[in-house]
């Protein structure tokens, strides 16, 4: 697919779509990254088969990368109405006036119950937010420090599974 194409150095992007990782779990797996719109954002015009109903507003293209900085940029492309399909104009911000300071960033060292591969784990411990200029004064916190908010997250996401 498109994530193993983009991996692989066969193109320099590509495009998926997503509804349920589709977009994000090949990224993952090879080593590149995706990005799934917001839904509405992208027009889905030629994709077969189309959602329908609810499924549509989760159904979604975007595109897959080597670098993360290339994700904007595509993004902009990509988006807005093309005259086919229902999606709208949104606006996007830009992320480099994000600011970091005070913000509190989740560090998950992992899931407890699938070990992280040792280098995987030294390097966020040895490689911590602040690295990043543009993440200085953020505020990392461990699942410990979140058990309250991980709560209402799993609750809302029970609520959303029962309207399927």
């Amino acid at each position: 697919g498109e994530g193993s194409a983009v991996g692989a150095g066969m193109a320099p992007f590509g495009l998926g779509s997503d509804i349920g990782g589709s977009i994000r779990m090949p990224a993952f797996f090879n080593g590149v990254f995706g990005l799934k719109a917001t839904g509405g954002r992208v027009p889905g015009t030629g994709q077969f088969p189309m959602a329908h109903g609810t499924s549509r507003r989760y159904l979604t293209t975007g595109p897959l990368c080597r670098r993360a900085e290339d994700l904007e940029p595509l993004l902009r492309i990509l988006q807005g109405p093309d005259g086919h399909d229902d999606c709208v104009e949104m606006p996007l911000g830009d992320p480099k006036a994000v600011a970091w300071q005070g913000r509190k960033v989740l560090l998950v060292p992992d899931d407890g119950r699938n070990p992280v591969h040792p280098a995987l784990a030294r390097a966020q411990r040895e490689q911590p937010l602040q690295r990043s200029a543009s993440m200085r004064g953020s505020k990392p916190l461990g699942l410990t420090a979140c058990k309250s908010q991980r709560l209402i997250a799993a609750s809302w996401a029970q609520q959303q599974l029962q309207q399927f």
